[in-house]
């Protein structure tokens, strides 16, 4: 009997407790693949490409292999501008955050290497 009265007054205080009916909003329809990515000073990738190196390397970081998250790749140039590559898209790469800052700073040392080559 005993029980059955805590419950009855844990039950009537959570009832009398206001409730709150937030609406979420709702979440925009996204075509995950199809992000149009922009490089600084370059061209604008279009979502026909990024769908074709994305099924190209079926969905997976070009460099370690594993399968990219549709919503946080990474667009890389395999031979960089700076070192004489372009934005064709036999240049291009999608790559996984963690691949792409490795790569970059490989790419950076690269760069400084022959920065240096022609100041010598």
């Amino acid at each position: 009997m005993k029980r059955q009265k805590k419950r009855r007054k844990k039950t009537q205080q959570q009832s009398s407790l206001p409730t709150l009916n937030l609406s979420l909003p709702s979440l925009p329809k996204v075509d995950l693949i199809s992000y149009k990515r922009e490089k600084k000073g370059g061209k604008r990738i279009s979502k026909a490409d990024i769908r074709k190196l994305w099924e190209k390397q079926k969905g997976r970081c070009a460099r370690c292999k594993k399968k990219l998250n549709p919503l946080a790749y990474h667009i890389d140039h395999k031979v960089p501008k700076a070192l004489g590559g372009s934005d064709s898209i036999r240049n291009l790469q999608l790559l996984c955050p963690e691949c792409h800052m490795l790569k970059t700073q490989e790419d950076r040392k690269k760069i400084s290497r022959k920065k240096k080559r022609r100041s010598d």
